[in-house]
């Protein structure tokens, strides 16, 4: 009974139910209790940052068998190669490249701050990143990027676009635009409006892609 699910009918809790001790887990050899997962080596971005954000939203590429990670510490694309992979081995990754995000938006026209999230397109071998604008009130972009992290094209989204994504098919890449009212809802407090982005992408000429912002006005 003491493991049941409980609720406050059932009183304070007074008592944890006792568990055995677990010995101290270690990063050689770590396999995970199912089996199905096991450690094989790790990549650091050389950086530490308590509120965290310095490594994440990790996406993988088959066909070049490197990785792609979001750096907030650097406003930077890591691209990571694993092609070296052994098997039984604690394999360190190294750096095969950093996109400098503000230095590519500079020299393509775009504005970028915050770049939120990553994603490949198996099928054109392409890659999106979300990039925020310059401020929490300024439209961000969807940027188009070769495996390689060189500059394709860019498209106009919505307010804070995150949460980047190709659709199953590789025909389509969507943005989730968040539109969060940073400052609150004070009187002096803009309240961005939220939106998903849709772009149709043009296989044989990217930067024709057509775009649309789906907004909600319709369901207020």
């Amino acid at each position: 009974a003491q493991y049941r699910p409980r609720s406050m009918a059932d009183g304070a809790w007074t008592q944890q139910p006792a568990t055995e001790p677990q010995p101290p887990v270690s990063h050689l050899n770590t396999t995970s209790d199912t089996g199905m997962l096991q450690y094989l080596g790790s990549y650091s971005t050389g950086a530490v940052n308590e509120d965290g954000g310095v490594a994440e939203i990790v996406k993988y590429n088959p066909v070049n068998q490197c990785m792609y990670l979001v750096s907030g510490e650097f406003q930077c694309v890591d691209i990571v190669s694993l092609a070296e992979t052994q098997d039984g081995q604690q394999n360190t990754f190294t750096l095969q490249k950093r996109i400098d995000v503000a230095t590519l938006a500079a020299e393509n026209g775009f504005v970028a701050s915050d770049i939120t999230s990553v994603d490949v397109n198996e099928q054109l071998q392409i890659i999106a990143i979300a990039v925020q604008g310059a401020t929490y009130q300024d439209r961000g972009s969807i940027v188009l990027l070769t495996p390689d992290g060189d500059y394709i094209t860019h498209f106009e989204a919505g307010y804070q676009p995150d949460m980047v994504c190709f659709t199953p098919d590789g025909s389509r890449v969507l943005s989730a635009d968040e539109g969060e009212p940073r400052n609150g809802y004070g009187a002096e407090a803009t309240d961005p409006q939220g939106s998903v982005t849709i772009v149709t992408l043009n296989a044989q000429d990217l930067a024709g892609s057509t775009v649309q912002i789906a907004d909600f006005t319709a369901y207020d």
